[in-house]
C-alpha cells in the first residue's frame, strides 16, 4: 500500500544529476516526517483526507496503559508507523511512501485498515486516519510546496 509522487515537474530547475538525486532523498525524508508529524498531531497529511481524532473508551483505557498520548495518532506500540518508509527513484524521478513487503502483512493491514484501501478494510470498524493519499489523491498544499521550496534551494545552487 502506497502512494507514487512524480517529482519531474518539481526537479526540472535542478540541472546537475547528482543534485537531483540528493534533492529527492531530502523530498522522500521531508514527505516522511510530514506523514509522522501530521498523525502524530492527529490529523491527516491527504489534501481533504478523512481522521477520526476521537478514541473509543474502552480503546482510550488500552492505550493510556500503553503509551503516553491519548490522542488517535496512531501509536498504541509504534510498530505501524516505524515501517512506514519511501524509495526513491531516480530513472522516473518519483518517490514512493507508504508500507512495503519488508513493514509486515501485520502492519500493512493494520494501515489499510485506517486508510480503507481494499474492500475488506472498508468492512472493519477501524476509523478512518487516512495517512497516505489514495491513486487520485495528493498531499495537503503545504506538504507539496515545502518539498517544491525543498527543490528551489537545490535548483538555486546550479
Amino acid at each position: 500500500m502506497t502512494k507514487i509522487v512524480p517529482m519531474k515537474a518539481i526537479l526540472k530547475e535542478i540541472k546537475d544529476k547528482n543534485d537531483r538525486e540528493l534533492a529527492l532523498g531530502d523530498a522522500g525524508e521531508l514527505l516522511l516526517q510530514a506523514v509522522l508529524d501530521h498523525v502524530g498531531g492527529g490529523k491527516s497529511p491527504v489534501s481533504g483526507g478523512r481522521y477520526k481524532k476521537s478514541l473509543s473508551k474502552d480503546y482510550k483505557k488500552q492505550k493510556k496503559k500503553l503509551s503516553s498520548s491519548s490522542i488517535a495518532n496512531m501509536e498504541l506500540s509504534g510498530d505501524m508507523l516505524d515501517s512506514l518508509d519511501y524509495q526513491i527513484n531516480t530513472k522516473t524521478q518519483s518517490i514512493e511512501i507508504g508500507y512495503f513487503e519488508d513493514a509486515g502483512s501485520d502492519n500493512i493491514g493494520k494501515a489499510d485498515n485506517h486508510n480503507k484501501f481494499t474492500s475488506e478494510s472498508k468492512r472493519t470498524k477501524n476509523p478512518y486516519r487516512q495517512h497516505i493519499p489514495r491513486k487520485n489523491e495528493r498531499f495537503t498544499k503545504k506538504i507539496m510546496k515545502d518539498i517544491f521550496n525543498l527543490a528551489g534551494e537545490y535548483a538555486s545552487e546550479d
